[in-house]
Parts: C-alpha cells; sequence; structure tokens
C-alpha cells in the first residue's frame, strides 16, 4: 500500500509539473514589438517594429509577418509549417535567414535575453526585442 500511494503521489506531481511548464506565458493585449533576425555573417537582416492588437505568440506573429519555414517531422524544410513536436513548431526559416537543423539553429534572444521557451510559448509582451540569431554549430551534417 505505501508503493502505491508513492507511486500516485510521484505521477500526480509529474502530471502537475507538466500541465504548468506547458502551459503558454501571458503577455500583454496591445502593442508594439521590434523584431531582428540576424544572419550567419553577423548582420541584421531584419529590423522592423511591429504593432498588435490582440493576444499572440512570437510565432504567430512571424507567421503572419514573415515568409517562414519550419521543421518537419524528420527536420527538413517545411514552408507550410504543417508539422508542430511535442514543444511546438521548430522555425528554421525566417524570409532569407534559412538554418538546416543539423549545423544551425535560430537562437531566440528576447531583451538581450536567451530564451528559455520556445517560439509557440512566448507571449508578446509592448515594448520588446525579440532577436533570432543564426548560430552555427559546424558538423557536416551526418
Amino acid at each position: 500500500m505505501k508503493k502505491f500511494l508513492i507511486s500516485f503521489v510521484v505521477v500526480f506531481v509529474i502530471t502537475v509539473i507538466y500541465l504548468v511548464f506547458s502551459q503558454p506565458i501571458q503577455g500583454d493585449n496591445l502593442g508594439t514589438v521590434t523584431i531582428q533576425v540576424v544572419d550567419q555573417y553577423g548582420e541584421i537582416v531584419i529590423n522592423d517594429e511591429i504593432s498588435f492588437s490582440e493576444e499572440m505568440s512570437l510565432y504567430k506573429l512571424l507567421e503572419e509577418e514573415y515568409e517562414i519555414g519550419c521543421g518537419s517531422a524528420s527536420y527538413s524544410l517545411d514552408e507550410t509549417c504543417s508539422f508542430e513536436s511535442i514543444n511546438g513548431h521548430i522555425v528554421l526559416k525566417i524570409d532569407t535567414v534559412s538554418t538546416d537543423w543539423y549545423n544551425s539553429y535560430l537562437k531566440i534572444i528576447i531583451n538581450e535575453i536567451d530564451s528559455n521557451y520556445g517560439i509557440d510559448r512566448i507571449m508578446l509582451e509592448d515594448e520588446t526585442v525579440y532577436k533570432f540569431e543564426y548560430i552555427s554549430i559546424g558538423g557536416d551534417g551526418s
């Protein structure tokens, strides 16, 4: 009986933790954000100020404002972004800046602080700078 009770408590705690951390972070309903995209040469190729009028995720804003591509189930580029992993979309391309997942990725930086969350969980906040920086991790893709 004691093992059952301990097992039940552990499963309950893990479930609660999962539910808490899988919810989007609350954002603002109205405001202006800055979107910056840095290419593989360290150049800022996008530096746009965009207004929003409803609570939305950073992914939704990118989807509406830019030509994006996401990782498919096999991590190849999917222009439709139809695949969504357990943690949400994996953005591999924003306009002309494109990564290949194996050798590079787009790091999300919010007000000069690296994000701990995926793009679907980040809700827009007024007067915030969202930067996507191309990061090369090397390798040959094999």
